[in-house]
């Protein structure tokens, strides 16, 4: 997510088949990048299964808090950035196994 020349973050989280998470990622800000040592996504999906808007909720190493809301189109601490969301999902019995958490 790029919100400026000054301030991005990239998210990841990686489920295994054991349903065991890898939280991480960065935030850039002001030159300086920040580790993320947990983050959260929230989805809203339509009846086919299409993402339609996620929330991020991202701690860093430093302790700063984000709370983020879009889907291409991002809004954090006021200011509006643009980016991509991915998902990698596996479908069981019709459902991706991500949309339950």
């Amino acid at each position: 997510m790029n919100f400026g020349r000054d301030f991005g973050m990239m998210i990841s989280i990686v489920t295994n088949d054991e349903g065991h998470q890898h939280q991480g990622g960065m935030v850039l800000k002001d030159g300086k990048y920040d580790l993320i040592k947990s983050c959260t996504i929230d989805s809203d999906w339509d009846k086919n299964w299409y993402q339609t808007t996620l929330r991020a909720h991202v701690e860093t190493e430093s302790g700063a808090i984000y709370e983020v809301e879009g889907m291409t189109e991002y809004r954090c601490n006021g200011m509006t950035g643009y980016g991509l969301s991915e998902y990698l999902d596996q479908i069981v019995d019709g459902q991706p196994v991500g949309a339950g958490n």
